[in-house]
């Protein structure tokens, strides 16, 4: 990706866009963000980032036993966390949800492209009604998603994840530690840990309030467009003046032994 260094010239939109982030209701944060194919282009060229990384190397610390597992990512938008378990581990088979069409399809064009596609699998579909059998899964992960659920959600959606997997899951958040810790005490846990790593993260939010600004002030877009160059599009631009932000990545890991079927 093409580096920018977010400048002077930046900074005022940046700062205005961190305003309108923070001033954003929870509708405005989860109604028709998933559809927008910019959006959809973004997750799509983003790199592998280290939550991403993280989830993906801990599954060996939570399953001693990897061979045929059957994991469930909740969430995963273009199947970022969900194909690169599928690419770390040969044996474990991948099973995605989320509920944008789009994000579903180009995670399973992603995958095919990856030669993933007998092991990894996208479909749409709610985490707050999970189309799976009692037990279905040895394992779930579900990163970034209960910030987009409303809080009178939160025990259905967590009784779902915990009914389709004999409560063998991980739920994790990027910064939210009282979200994480609100869930923790939602929820009837017997065995759980709540694991912290400080990690560097791309700026979803911040990045799609830049967007909304590109398209709707010419003197923004113009800034942009002046970055342009070489193959380089406005996505990729103004991923590079979003930038990355370090912070902590929050994991609720609750086990009920044992996890075998």
């Amino acid at each position: 990706m093409h580096e920018i260094t977010a400048l002077n010239k930046f900074q005022p939109y940046i700062d205005k866009a961190i305003k309108e982030c923070q001033g954003l209701s929870f509708a405005e944060k989860t109604q028709g963000l998933w559809t927008e194919p910019e959006i959809v282009e973004y997750f799509s060229r983003m790199p592998s980032e280290e939550p991403i990384e993280c989830l993906a190397l801990t599954l060996k610390e939570i399953l001693s036993d990897l061979n045929n597992k059957k994991i469930l990512c909740i969430g995963g938008g273009t199947g970022k966390l969900g194909r690169r378990i599928a690419a770390l581990y040969p044996g474990v088979y991948v099973t995605e949800i989320d509920s944008s069409k789009e994000m579903v399809q180009q995670a399973n064009a992603l995958a095919f492209k990856e030669a993933l596609g007998d092991r990894f699998v996208s479909i749409e579909a709610n985490a707050n009604l999970l189309p799976f059998n009692d037990n279905e899964y040895n394992y779930a992960i579900a990163y970034g998603v209960f910030r987009y659920i409303d809080s009178s959600d939160y025990k259905k959606t967590l009784s779902e994840i915990s009914r389709v997997t004999n409560r063998n899951f991980t739920i994790a958040e990027s910064i939210l530690r009282e979200l994480i810790y609100t869930l923790k005490d939602s929820f009837a846990l017997n065995e759980y840990s709540i694991k912290e790593t400080t990690v560097s993260m791309f700026r979803v939010s911040l990045f799609y309030m830049l967007f909304k600004e590109y398209k709707r002030n010419n003197d923004f877009k113009i800034l942009i467009d002046g970055e342009i160059e070489n193959g380089i599009n406005a996505i990729e631009a103004l991923t590079s003046v979003a930038g990355m932000a370090s912070g902590i990545l929050y994991e609720l890991r609750v086990c009920n032994r044992p996890i075998y079927f």
